[in-house]
């Protein structure tokens, strides 16, 4: 074999070597070298896991709020409006279940469910009738440093006439206390700053609530309606809530209301606390 053929025979086999070896591991090939490529490919591991729902029973966080009663099922029924004072309530709940999922940090918030009983102790305006003036002919609105006020007209001989005298008396307003536990259903939805819920479920009173319709004065008119009692002690809930976490993210602070459609003061709104006892 001649010297050219050796040479072309060696340069042969070192460029199948050098493919070969090429085709095994990442590598370019430059001027006849063979130049290696530490390539690797990663994957995001948070991209591909799944995230596990784990249900469970536990104690993961309590609310605290202060609501105030501003509605009613009617104009008549809206007490504030007459009295300048507010029904009142406080509310303490915590979470029994909930449907945990792991956060997952490519979307702005996440979604549970969530089961909870509370206690609720109201603080409800009320009115002692047999206090009120026999003469009455009807009620006057609070207004500036005056409370609610009743009217009274009465009749009385002058000589061979009739005097007339009209007075007005303020009305002693009560609070009745009633403690109502609960249990309720929330869907809840958060971010890392933001929070939002909304909650359906049912209260048991101790007592049945039932108050006088005010009516304006008039003669030969009745001066107030006797109140319906609330026509069962199970009363069915809806509450919301909406607010921000602090800068410990265990604490929380949220507006929130109550509707409870049944009741003579059917609408309250507050602020709230909330306090997590597990951290996310």
């Amino acid at each position: 074999m001649s010297r050219f053929h050796r040479g072309f025979a060696a340069a042969s086999a070192l460029f199948v070597a050098m493919t070969a070896s090429a085709t095994e591991q990442d590598s370019l090939i430059i001027d006849q070298r063979v130049i290696a490529i530490d390539a690797q490919v990663q994957f995001d591991s948070i991209a591909t896991s799944r995230t596990k729902r784990t249900d469970s029973w536990n104690l993961s966080r309590i609310d605290v709020g202060l609501v105030i009663g501003i509605g009613g099922r009617g104009v008549e029924d809206r007490w504030h409006e007459w009295t300048g004072r507010y029904d009142r309530a406080l509310e303490i709940q915590s979470v029994v279940w909930q449907m945990q999922r792991p956060r997952d940090f490519r979307k702005p918030f996440s979604i549970d469910w969530s089961a909870w009983v509370g206690l609720n102790a109201s603080s409800l305006q009320t009115v002692r009738v047999n206090l009120l003036a026999d003469s009455l002919i009807g009620f006057l609105p609070a207004s500036g440093a005056e409370g609610l006020q009743q009217v009274t007209y009465e009749r009385f001989p002058i000589g061979a006439g009739t005097g007339v005298e009209t007075d007005t008396l303020a009305v002693p307003i009560d609070f009745q206390q009633t403690v109502s536990p609960f249990v309720m259903i929330r869907l809840s939805a958060h971010s890392d700053r933001f929070l939002a819920s909304l909650g359906l479920g049912i209260a048991v009173g101790t007592k049945r609530q039932g108050r006088i319709q005010f009516q304006s004065p008039e003669l030969d008119s009745t001066p107030f309606i006797e109140g319906a009692l609330d026509r069962s002690i199970w009363q069915p809930r809806i509450t919301w809530t909406m607010g921000w976490k602090l800068a410990s993210p265990r604490w929380s602070v949220c507006a929130t209301g109550l509707l409870t459609p049944l009741a003579q003061q059917n609408h309250y709104m507050g602020l709230k606390v909330v306090y997590s006892l597990a951290s996310e």
